[in-house]
């Protein structure tokens, strides 16, 4: 998962690369759709994703990782930035 500003708009994207991000598309989407977001499909440099903008998109993105794949408050996740510094 990752989250993306697009023509000034931030949003929460599910990138098409990975297996397993492939494999759970439908479930994803599902659970998007269940709590009341709208998903768009969008291509971007051959790569297909869906994306959802608008309120509560940061709680989206902790919801998936803790309802859909059971990780703890304290799971490590990697970050990767993009044309900015992150400075915790």
């Amino acid at each position: 998962m990752q989250y993306s500003v697009e023509n000034g708009a931030v949003g929460f994207d599910w990138v098409l690369l990975a297996p397993g991000n492939k494999k759970d598309l439908a479930k994803v989407e599902a659970f998007i759709k269940a709590r009341g977001h709208t998903v768009m499909t969008r291509e971007t440099n051959g790569v297909r994703y869906l994306r959802v903008e608008g309120q509560a998109i940061s709680e989206l993105g902790t919801q998936i990782a803790k309802e859909m794949y059971h990780l703890k408050d304290n799971h490590q996740m990697a970050l990767f930035t993009d044309k900015f510094e992150w400075k915790p």
